[in-house]
């Protein structure tokens, strides 16, 4: 064998002996999300428990409940946006923790949130009728006697706000104001802020915490008011007074 042969003899080894190389893989394009997101839903819901008190006035209203749900659709929190009336606090939010909720999704990814739940109370029957309608039993000028200070109190409606009633007293001026849902407010300049209901019975009872202030209706041209502060064994304060004009 001449040295030409053993050139060959060696290019052809290396030739057959060389592995295959694989063909090259086609690029796949990557996944895309074809899904739109959406917000995460209430799937069931029972109706709310309406409290006694309210069935007893006759009111009802709407309740906004931040409900904040995990990636899997369980409730971990829950917090009041906006109510009608404190005694719908409780049972709004049992009714939203009792309620099941599906996930919202992103990016085809399952996400928790937060997102606004709404409770509705309807109180059975109609409406009780009133004992004494604010809006046309207070407007007038009243003299008023606290022991044996006397004074004028006068309440004017508001032409602006069909819903709004004022007492003009010497300081500070108090405002009654009526909600969509038939529940009052009374405030003053000073930042009190009681709640109440329909005057249904003989007595038109406010309250905040530990403070209430009752109105009781003697006859057409009577009330007395009695103010106490520190619920329940807290100082009492009564004032009567009888109309003298309109």
């Amino acid at each position: 064998m001449n040295m030409k042969q053993v050139v060959v003899v060696l290019v052809a080894c290396a030739m057959i002996g060389a592995p295959a190389r694989a063909p090259a893989r086609p690029t796949l394009p990557s996944a895309t999300c074809t899904q739109a997101d959406i917000a995460p839903t209430t799937i069931s819901a029972a109706p709310p428990l309406v409290p006694d008190v309210a069935q007893h006035y006759g009111i009802g209203g709407t309740v906004t409940v931040a409900v904040t749900l995990d990636s899997n659709g369980a409730e971990v929190g829950t917090s009041i946006v906006r109510s009608p009336a404190p005694i719908f606090d409780a049972p709004a939010l049992a009714a939203a923790r009792a309620a099941r909720f599906s996930v919202g999704r992103k990016a085809c990814h399952a996400v928790g949130g937060t997102f606004a739940f709404f409770v509705e109370f309807a109180p059975d029957g109609p409406a009780p009728s009133l004992y004494a309608d604010p809006f046309t039993f207070f407007p007038g000028t009243w003299r008023c006697a606290t022991g044996d200070r006397l004074g004028l109190e006068t309440f004017v409606r508001d032409p602006g706000a069909p819903r709004l009633l004022h007492a003009a007293l010497p300081a500070p001026r108090e405002s009654f104001e009526q909600n969509a849902s038939h529940i009052w407010q009374l405030s003053n300049a000073r930042g009190l802020a009681l709640t109440g209901y329909p005057w249904i019975d003989p007595v038109w009872r406010f309250r905040a915490n530990d403070r209430e202030i009752d109105y009781e209706r003697i006859d057409p041209t009577t009330f007395v008011r009695t103010t106490i502060a520190g619920i329940p064994s807290g100082l009492r304060t009564t004032t009567r007074c009888t109309k003298t004009g309109v």
